[in-house]
């Protein structure tokens, strides 16, 4: 309502803002994934975590034309426990959150997660939009994009709710991508690197909040 009279910004903060707003590709994701669909999502996961604990091994769906792209983590007590993203081609969001959380369980940067961590663990999902070309690394929005460094043949994620999460300016949340991506905190300002930004939508909920097994049907059939 505010777009449509026109309105201006009156500083710097407001235009970003305001340029959020104006954000097609945000505006589509939140238009395919209100809070119900993402609450499905997120059910899935935990259907997924509960079948791997049971020894069940889920398939990987088949990479799709879409440009939508999904990542699932699993924090703990501590932080991060684990994480697996496919970056586009997601068609089928229940299958491929299901096969992230299974292969998140089991993610080799940390300790296998157990059975008995269910109290204390959290579930997030992150929905990416279109991955679009940067014209420098300092242009994207903290909090509502997330972002790809590309150096040669390896690619580095970083998910914008990181810096909703912990208040990370435009340059902290570089420093934290390049320090991820092994390049340490100052090794964005390379110029043979490649930066892309995805404007995204997250959700996160302690598991034992999460409605369990089944619940996720309900979206998968809409």
């Amino acid at each position: 309502s505010l777009l449509a009279l026109g309105i201006r910004s009156g500083d710097k903060t407001a235009e970003e803002t305001l340029e959020g707003w104006r954000d097609e590709d945000l505006a589509e994701l939140e238009d395919r994934f209100p809070q119900a669909a993402t609450d499905g999502v997120l059910a899935a996961a935990a259907s997924a975590l509960e079948a791997f604990w049971r020894g069940e091994r889920i398939v990987q769906p088949d990479v799709g034309a879409s440009a939508i792209g999904l990542a699932l983590r699993v924090l703990g007590e501590a932080g991060d426990r684990g994480c697996l993203a496919q970056y586009r081609g997601v068609s089928d969001p229940i299958g491929v959150v299901r096969y992230c959380a299974s292969r998140a369980a089991e993610d080799p940067r940390y300790p296998p997660i157990l059975p008995a961590e269910r109290e204390t663990l959290e579930l997030e999902v992150s929905v990416f939009g279109p991955w679009r070309e940067m014209r420098t690394p300092l242009d994207f929005r903290p909090g509502l994009d997330s972002l790809l460094l590309v150096d040669g043949r390896e690619t580095t994620l970083l998910q914008s709710s990181v810096a909703a999460q912990r208040g990370y300016d435009r340059r902290e949340f570089l420093s934290r991508l390049s320090a991820k991506a092994g390049l340490g905190p100052d090794g964005w300002n390379r110029r043979d690197l490649e930066f892309l930004r995805s404007a995204t939508i997250w959700s996160r909920r302690p598991l034992s909040a999460i409605e369990a097994a089944g619940d996720y049907q309900k979206y998968e059939k809409k």
